[in-house]
């Protein structure tokens, strides 16, 4: 009985934070209907809510994490609180999401521009800045885990005086490190978000949504 009430909370948590994502989405681009259409504007706006989706999903995995964890099981244990965990990840976050949003950009830009050769070079090349952008992604796949792994060595680390590097890069070494040692599991849960996000369709991303696929990221740890 008790895990079922657990369950439903979890369930209850990814439909309100899958429903307040849309929402803004949604309000974002209500509101760009109204602002001069530009294409400058265009861009803005496309950067700014992929820059939100990204940091939405980081304190979605931050927040189940620490919910999976078995160290975080005190109800009044404040970084349980969405927001709180979302305020954590805020500057790691808004890196990774930079730098997501630059590669992604030119790597969409040069599969475009290689596309439209509509030429054997041309379809080759695409072929590869598409295997490049897979390679970046699954590069990138584990770092919210190194990120809260991280987070958890940080005070023994000050308690001994030992220096570290700046988290940023080490939890991308990190990233990258596990997907290498680990590429067949790396694509095993990869496939189990794609089966969540084609179901996610049929509730119009309310549940599972992209809170329910994030959330399954911390059982694979």
């Amino acid at each position: 009985m008790k895990q079922k009430q657990i369950n439903g909370k979890d369930i209850f948590s990814c439909v309100l934070l899958n429903f307040i994502f849309i929402t803004i989405i949604l309000l974002v681009l209500f509101c760009t209907r109204f602002l001069p259409g530009s294409f400058f504007t265009g861009l803005i706006v496309k950067a700014f809510i992929f820059i939100f989706f990204q940091l939405f999903l980081f304190a979605c995995y931050s927040f189940f994490y620490k919910k999976h964890d078995k160290n975080k099981i005190d109800k009044t244990d404040k970084s349980l609180i969405f927001f709180n965990c979302a305020k954590k990840i805020l500057p790691q976050g808004l890196i990774l999401a930079l730098v997501k949003l630059a590669i992604y950009s030119a790597l969409l830009y040069l599969f475009r521009y290689f596309f439209q050769l509509q030429n054997t070079i041309g379809i080759i090349f695409a072929i590869i800045t598409l295997w490049i952008f897979f390679m970046v992604y699954f590069f990138l796949f584990w770092f919210y885990l190194e990120f809260e792994e991280n987070r958890k060595q940080e005070k023994s680390s000050k308690e001994n005086n030992l220096q570290r590097p700046y988290p940023f890069f080490l939890n991308l070494r990190n990233s990258c490190s596990r997907f290498l040692k680990q590429p067949l599991f790396t694509f095993l849960v990869f496939g189990k978000i794609l089966l969540l996000l084609f179901a996610s369709f049929f509730t119009l991303f309310l549940f599972p949504g992209f809170a329910g696929m994030i959330k399954e990221l911390p059982k694979a740890k």
